[in-house]
């Protein structure tokens, strides 16, 4: 009896490790990207998931993103209407790539 009690203690202990880890896996950024190809655009991001960005000067602000198996999800409101959009997604030192084009924290 004692032994199976204590293998499912175990089997608890090791399930909420895993979850715990699997909460931290989630990328989170912070901190202005910028990319000054074609047009002028930055990005900034927030721990608490949200991002404000800005291209040519037309700026958005309250959207959210989720980083997920070398995707960035990016959501935000345009007139009123919801928008999502997927980027490949990689980090490299200072620099983030989305769809392949380098954005550099400032």
């Amino acid at each position: 009896m004692k032994k199976i009690w204590v293998k499912r203690v175990i089997v608890a202990m090791l399930s909420v490790m895993m979850l715990l880890s699997l909460t931290g896996c989630a990328a989170k950024l912070n901190g202005t990207y910028t990319n000054h190809g074609l047009v002028d655009s930055s990005i900034t991001f927030y721990k608490d998931g949200t991002v404000d960005f800005s291209i040519s000067g037309l700026s958005a602000t309250g959207g959210h993103y989720e980083i997920k198996d070398g995707t960035m999800t990016i959501t935000y409101n345009v007139l009123g209407l919801e928008t999502s959009k997927d980027y490949q997604y990689s980090k490299k030192g200072n620099s983030i790539f989305l769809n392949g084009e380098e954005f550099v924290k400032e």
